[in-house]
């Protein structure tokens, strides 16, 4: 069987933006390795001549850091079409769930005991890669950014009761043959995968509130979206719950 990762990053709601939103995208794991990681690293290095330093979607758009660190001559322009470019022809699949929070805690003020914002996205998320994964005959994992030790135990619980009941349209024998594990990594270990994905919530949030699209990131992964026929991205690939 193919061999697959998922990275998936969140945006929350705030004072500007009513959603939240956890996405990322799925990529054969030999891809990762020998497509992904150098094409991240050779841009890196193009400009900022270091594989080192980490991306952060939020603090590169307002310049925060990683775009000080640029070459002096390195027009910002640039940086910004040369990274859509790259992104573009990486070999991925974008997978999203976003709702309105305050609309989700209105209509369900009373959630079954724990379960939070993120549990209900991975609900759907994990129903779309699995969907997936079946659909190639793959199986495939899925990595997170790690929080404290306290909240991976509580996700990490939330994915075998997933594996152990399955969901409402994916049976529990799909679930684990096809999903066979979930992790953890600190976004500061300098994983290209998680950095990818950090760009994918609010560059969905971006389009589907009609907000200027911040150098075409937006389209780019909405693009890319899951889908079986082309028709039904709005339920395999990016799915909206409230």
């Amino acid at each position: 069987m193919a061999e697959y990762i998922l990275f998936l990053d969140e945006t929350k709601s705030n004072a500007d933006n009513p959603y939240f939103c956890l996405a990322g995208f799925a990529i054969m794991k030999d891809d990762y390795e020998n497509v992904l990681i150098p094409a991240i690293n050779d841009f890196k290095k193009k400009y900022y001549g270091d594989t080192n330093v980490v991306f952060h979607f939020t603090k590169m758009k307002k310049n925060i850091n990683i775009l000080g660190q640029l070459k002096p001559q390195t027009e910002r322009i640039d940086f910004w079409a040369d990274l859509h470019s790259a992104f573009e022809l990486l070999p991925i699949i974008t997978f999203g769930c976003y709702f309105d929070s305050k609309k989700a805690k209105d209509v369900y003020p009373r959630p079954k005991r724990g379960i939070t914002e993120y549990d209900i996205a991975l609900y759907y998320i994990a129903e779309n890669y699995a969907h997936y994964l079946r659909s190639i005959g793959g199986v495939g994992s899925i990595i997170l950014e790690s929080r404290t030790m306290k909240e991976n135990q509580k996700i990490l619980d939330y994915f075998y009761s997933l594996q152990h009941n399955g969901t409402l349209l994916v049976p529990t024998e799909d679930i684990r043959r096809h999903i066979s594990s979930i992790g953890f990594i600190i976004k500061q270990d300098n994983c290209a995968g998680l950095q990818v994905a950090d760009f994918i919530p609010s560059s969905f949030i971006t389009i589907k509130r009609g907000k200027l699209d911040y150098y075409g990131f937006g389209k780019l992964y909405t693009d890319k979206l899951y889908s079986s026929d082309n028709t039904d991205r709005d339920m395999l690939g990016l799915r909206k719950i409230f």
